[in-house]
């Protein structure tokens, strides 16, 4: 009896050995990567009780990471929580695969639906592995309008569609040496439509 009471501990002591190797080797227990971004709402934004934060890689859009934040302040009424408090932080943990540069779109949601935009906004952040970094968006009324062709307040410039690499950003900011005119090219494109 006491031979199978020994194995059976020799058998959590092998794993835990296993799983120390796999650490010091950089296994599963890594440090996340994660994009912490910093909201403000303008006065322009209704009361919102429901927020959603979409990351996308630049490089592959594809690779998404998507989180809905509810207000967890209880409100007089008991129906529905009070209205978010602003400013806020809302950290975003991705996948390390998503790269180095990141677009961030915040949406403000309709309580009662979770799905009409009642405020939006959106920036670039770096993505860097096993690191925290930081963004900042502030919210303003209305749904997102970058990649429509026309060039809105905020907007350096809005070529009609939301690719970066040809001279206006993902979102409608310029990029310096991309396309053939850098700050100019995403502004020509709008001025011409």
């Amino acid at each position: 009896m006491n031979a199978t009471l020994e194995r059976r501990g020799r058998v959590p002591a092998a794993a835990a050995l296993l799983a120390a190797a796999a650490l010091a080797a950089g296994g599963c227990a890594k440090t996340p990567t994660v994009v912490a971004t910093d909201v403000t709402a303008d006065a322009t934004v209704p009361p919102l009780l429901l927020l959603r934060i979409t990351l996308a890689s630049t490089t592959q859009p594809e690779i998404r990471s998507s989180s809905s934040f509810v207000s967890t302040v209880p409100d007089d009424a008991g129906t529905r929580p009070a209205p978010l408090p602003f400013p806020m932080r809302l950290p975003v943990t991705v996948d390390s695969a998503f790269g180095s540069r990141v677009i961030i779109n915040l949406e403000g949601l309709l309580w009662d639906d979770g799905e009409t935009v009642l405020a939006s906004g959106t920036t670039m952040a770096d993505a860097v592995a096993g690191q925290q970094t930081s963004a900042a968006i502030t919210l303003t009324a209305g749904g997102l309008t970058c990649g429509d062709g026309t060039r809105d307040p905020g907007e350096r410039c809005d070529d009609g569609n939301r690719t970066a690499g040809d001279g206006c950003s993902p979102v409608c900011l310029d990029e310096a040496g991309a396309g053939d005119g850098g700050a100019d090219a995403g502004s020509d494109a709008a001025a011409s439509d």
